[in-house]
C-alpha cells in the first residue's frame, strides 16, 4: 500500500463547469498540457504538470462524483494573458478534448500504479531527467 497526497491551489466552477487549478510562477506553454494518451505522462518529462493536474484531480474523484465532467489545468502567473490553460487529450487531426470524466481518471490511475510500482522495484535504477 502506498499513501499519496498532494495541494490542490483552486477547485472552482465557472460557466457551470468543474475547475481543477493548478497556479505556476514560472512559464507554461499550452502545448505542455496536451497529450495523444495518458500513458505519455509518465514517458515524457515535458508533461510533468499535465501529471501533476490530473493527479490533483485523481485524488478529487470522489468529490466530482462518476458522471461529471471537469477541466483541469494551470494558470501561469507569469503570464497571464494565456488565462487558464486546460489539459487535453489530442482526437483526430486537430481536434483535442479538454472536457475529462471519469474514464479519463481511471486510465491515469492505472498509468500512475505503474509509475509506483517502477519507483519502488529494487530492479529499476533512478534516472535524472530534463
Amino acid at each position: 500500500p502506498v499513501c499519496i497526497k498532494g495541494v490542490v491551489d483552486r477547485v472552482d466552477i465557472v460557466d457551470g463547469q468543474l475547475r481543477i487549478l493548478d497556479y505556476k510562477t514560472g512559464t507554461t506553454e499550452p502545448a505542455e498540457l496536451i497529450c495523444d494518451d495518458v500513458a505519455n505522462l509518465i514517458e515524457d518529462p515535458k508533461y510533468s504538470k499535465a501529471f501533476q493536474v490530473l493527479f490533483y484531480s485523481m485524488l478529487l474523484s470522489d468529490q466530482i462524483g462518476e458522471n461529471r465532467s471537469f477541466k483541469a489545468g494551470i494558470y501561469s502567473i507569469k503570464k497571464p494573458s494565456n488565462g487558464f490553460m486546460p489539459f487535453g487529450i489530442k482526437g483526430h487531426g486537430r481536434h483535442k478534448r479538454t472536457e475529462l470524466t471519469s474514464a479519463d481518471l481511471r486510465d491515469f490511475e492505472v498509468v500512475l500504479e505503474q509509475l509506483v510500482c517502477e519507483v519502488f522495484n529494487p530492479q529499476v535504477d533512478f534516472v535524472e531527467t530534463a
